[in-house]
């Protein structure tokens, strides 16, 4: 180096609280996209097969996660059929074109039975099932088939994401469909307590301190691997866009 010369240090990278999902590639690994890696600040591919649940506090970008697996899952051509269950309000009903879905107690319980039987079919297409506020759902006829339906999602290579508030899932001891997604020890907690991980997916997972809680922000629990991860933001669907699903009507096989 020549006397003098300035030598530019190398800008240091952090992991960044706002990371679109369209500016990360589609997959990583051979594996979905679906945000960064806290540690190697590379893309985070993720295997969305099998159950997976998605937790955390409100305010801590539950809803906008769970919009990112579903297109990550849909961009990558991993799951080109999706299935939604959850409130006839959610804002996720606008996310895309969904293939089959149902807003209410009854139509969720009748639709995961036809979905159960006709995922055991051998040329059933990869489908994502979704559950929104899935603590509404831990008791009665509808716990048992989503409980039923998320078992066949695992054992035959299709998705089960289910998400819900923290606080729903404590005190839920009949409940047959939480046991499921507590012992498959794979989710996403955001912005967890450090009780969370052994509470809900039996793995100890530390807290995100308080000074770097961000929406999006949380643990990845895969078995006994704990890793700090951003979840990306999702592509924003405009307010002036119709609402794009047919929910309840579309019959299993139909659908895009």
């Amino acid at each position: 180096m020549a006397r003098g010369e300035v030598v530019r240090a190398e800008p240091v990278r952090i992991l960044e609280p706002q990371i679109p999902l369209g500016e990360l590639p589609v997959q990583w690994g051979g594996l979905p996209v679906v945000g960064v890696d806290g540690a190697t600040l590379d893309p985070l591919g993720l295997d969305l097969r099998g159950t997976l649940l998605l937790a955390g506090p409100p305010g801590s970008g539950r809803t906008t996660s769970l919009a990112t697996l579903v297109l990550a899952g849909r961009r990558s051509g991993a799951f080109p059929r999706t299935v939604y269950f959850g409130p006839g309000t959610s804002p996720l009903l606008r996310l895309h074109q969904w293939s089959d879905g149902a807003t209410d107690v009854d139509g969720i319980t009748q639709a995961a039975r036809r979905m159960a039987d006709h995922l055991r079919m051998p040329d059933a297409a990869p489908t994502m099932v979704v559950v929104e506020s899935v603590g509404d759902y831990l008791d009665g006829e509808v716990d048992q088939a989503l409980s039923d339906l998320a078992k066949i999602c695992a054992s035959v290579g299709h998705s089960f994401v289910a998400e819900g508030e923290v606080s729903t899932f404590t005190g839920n001891y009949g409940t047959t469909l939480f046991p499921v997604l507590k012992n498959a020890r794979r989710g996403i907690l955001l912005q967890p307590d450090v009780a969370d991980g052994d509470t809900l997916l039996r793995t100890t997972a530390p807290g995100v301190p308080r000074a770097e809680a961000r929406p999006g922000r949380g643990y990845l629990v895969r078995s006994t691997s704990v890793r700090l991860i951003q979840v990306a933001l999702p592509e924003i669907v405009q307010e002036s866009d119709p609402l794009n699903v047919a929910v309840g009507l579309d019959p299993i096989g139909v659908g895009p």
